[in-house]
């Protein structure tokens, strides 16, 4: 029931930041095809994992995203680089898809400290990552 719901706020979500020209497009044609091959792949190994091996991914991937977001560093600057490869965008549009799939947890957690780490603005990089978590 809730993922149903989630579909419909991610498209409204994904349509209001569209409308108000946030998505950055060279961003989310590089990371889409790689999250939805990640997400793919993820689920098909999940379902081969134990009960108790998820738990434990779950447990330290939760561990290390808290200890990022306590320590880590945002970019402070703004003024993207478009000429961010599309090859190292897909890659790592796999592994926000395999993580954010493994884990059960929306890949906007991953996207837009990685879209910011590109030195996206905040406000782009939450666009941008609302139109490829939809």
């Amino acid at each position: 029931t809730s993922l149903g719901a989630m579909v419909f706020t991610a498209a409204a979500s994904a349509y209001a930041h569209y409308v108000r020209e946030g998505i950055v497009w060279h961003y989310f044609r590089g990371l889409a095809p790689g999250i939805i091959l990640g997400c793919v792949s993820s689920a098909l190994i999940a379902g081969r994992l134990s009960s108790r091996t998820l738990e434990i991914i779950f447990g330290l991937s939760v561990c290390v995203m808290g200890l990022y977001f306590c320590f880590g560093t945002y970019s402070l600057k703004e003024g993207h680089n478009k000429k961010t490869g599309i090859a190292l965008l897909a890659v790592l549009g796999i592994l926000i898809g395999a993580f954010s799939t493994i884990l059960g947890i929306g890949g906007g957690i991953v996207t837009v400290p990685a879209l910011t780490g590109f030195r996206v603005p905040m406000k782009n990089a939450i666009a941008t990552s609302a139109a490829t978590g939809f």
